[in-house]
Parts: structure tokens; sequence; C-alpha cells
């Protein structure tokens, strides 16, 4: 079972420690085509490998030298080793493409081995989630030891050539970008009013405006408030009380307490009909104290404001 403890045992299938894989490094575009349709390749055929006499280089130059060391590297075989994709994948990549643009990619690419001889063992290791039914969540499985090393490589023929001329052109077109539109489309007039707006300016109409009441009998709505919520936010206030805001305002100043973590405001201590913590008047206190802050720089500005004028 995996777990990030290491103290932990794993269970790992050593069945096919013993066996020998190829380790085999091929292009990106070639390796995503071989894992979208090697799965519905024939037997599992996804290419063959294919020896063809080697090329013969012309003298003096770097070439005849590289093929040289990789003659006498094979025994003094002069062989140049291809893998040719299916015909299935190709047939499934024209089929899935049908564009005139598209550009299908090489069917021939060279396969150049190379040996192991840096002494590093290097396995081959799977891992496979297991229903949750079975007792061990994830099964870890060596598939063998890698006993020769490849690496495929393109031919730089025109074919290869123009389908990387045509991923470069892809890759630099921009996301976004203008088109013409030639047939006409839906235009949409602004508005210069929406029907929630006129249906809030209907109501207020309705309610008229707003008349200040005697102090009495708006300290009496606003006791009978408190009396059932403890915390009454100032838009909860004007709503019950039908008072101007300024005048109400004061008011709230003179007998409430402001809570700035709920922006509600609530009864001073002196006006309640309850007993609370000591915590929570101590709280009380600080924002009694930032009130009368606030007072006193309200009243400075005002008479910085009068003595300018």
């Amino acid at each position: 079972m995996a777990t990030n403890d290491p103290s932990t045992p794993i269970d790992v299938d050593l069945t096919r420690s013993t066996s020998g894989v190829w380790l085999v490094k091929m292009p990106k575009y070639l390796s995503q085509i071989l894992t979208e349709y090697g799965d519905g390749a024939i037997n599992g055929e996804v290419g063959r490998l294919i020896k063809r006499p080697q090329s013969q280089p012309t003298k003096g130059t770097a070439s005849t030298t590289a093929a040289t060391t990789a003659t006498a590297a094979s025994g003094g075989r002069s062989q140049d080793v291809f893998f040719c994709l299916n015909d299935h994948i190709m047939d499934k990549l024209k089929e899935k493409n049908p564009s005139k643009d598209f550009k299908l990619p090489p069917r021939e690419h060279r396969f150049c081995l190379s040996n192991i001889s840096d002494g590093v063992l290097r396995s081959v290791y799977t891992r496979t989630v297991n229903s949750s039914n079975s007792p061990i969540g994830e099964q870890i499985s060596i598939v063998g030891k890698v006993i020769q090393r490849a690496e495929v490589r393109p031919v730089e023929n025109e074919e290869y050539m123009s389908m990387k001329r045509k991923h470069f052109e892809t890759s630099q077109e921009p996301t976004r970008k203008a088109q013409m539109i030639n047939k006409k489309t839906n235009m949409y007039v602004p508005r210069r009013d929406h029907e929630a707006n006129k249906e809030r300016n209907r109501l207020k109409k309705q309610a008229g405006k707003r008349i200040r009441s005697s102090e009495d009998a708006v300290l009496h709505s606003i006791f009978a408030a408190f009396s059932k919520n403890q915390y009454i936010s100032m838009s909860g206030l004007e709503a019950i009380t039908n008072q101007p805001k300024s005048f109400l305002h004061q008011l709230v100043k003179r007998y409430c307490n402001y809570n700035s973590s709920g922006h509600t405001y609530e009864l001073k201590s002196q006006f309640r009909h309850y007993n609370i913590p000591k915590e929570e008047e101590e709280e009380e206190e600080d924002d009694i104290e930032d009130d009368e802050d606030d007072d006193d720089d309200e009243d400075n500005n005002n008479n910085n404001n009068n003595d300018n004028l």
C-alpha cells in the first residue's frame, strides 16, 4: 500500500523484474500520436523497424567521420535503422484532420541505438490504483530493467520541415483577433433606466417624504425594537421608525453603541433591561471611546471650517 510514511512496508510485484526493456526517446508530436492512436492499432503494432543501406556522405566532411564511427561501433555493418509508423495510424490521422492545411507528420524516423555504459541499473515500474474493496490501494510492479537505449530522430526532409513550419505559424497566431461581420447582428439599445430602479422610485413616492416626529415617540419605537433584538442596523432602524436619517442618527449616537464587527447598534448599558458579561462591557467601553473620539474629530473639523469661512 502506497503511503508517505517510509517505515510502512510497500507491496511490490517483482515477477518481471529480470525482463529486459528498451528505453526509447522520441519527439513530442510522435509521442502524442502513439498515445492517442496506439490503443486502436491492429495487434498492438504501432510501427516497424526497417534496415536500409547506409547513405554514403561526401568525403572529407564531418558526416563521413560520424558514419565511419557508427560503422565501426556496429561491427562493420553499414546499415541505417528507420522506424516507420503503421498504415492504420496514418489513416486515422487523415480521417481526423481532413483539412488541406493540415500537414501530416513524417512516416519514417531515424532510429539511433546507443549502449548503456555508465553502469547504472535503471528499472521501469508501473503504479496501478486498485478498487476500493481491495486492501491494497495501489499496486507497484517492476516491468523490467533497461538493457538498451534508443532515440527516434526525425528525418529532415521536406515533409518534416513543412510540418514544423505549420506548427510554428499556428503557435504565432493570436488567440483573439478582429473579424469582418457580413451579416446583421442583434443590436441592443441602451436603456435610460431599468425596471428595478423604477419600482424603487415608485415605492419611495408612495411612502412620501419622512416627517420628523417627536423625540419621545421615536425613542419609544427604538426601545420597543431593541426589546426584541439586541443588535439592529441603521437601515433597520430607519425602516422601523420611518424618520429622517440625520435626526435618527443623533438619537442613535445618544442612546446606542456602535458594533464595528457587525456594523450594527446596541443600546447602552444604562438603557438595557438585561445584564451582559464583563468582557463585552470592556469591548463596549472601547467602542464608546472610539465614538467619542470620532465626535471630537467631527467637532474640530467643523470649527476649522467655520474659521476658514
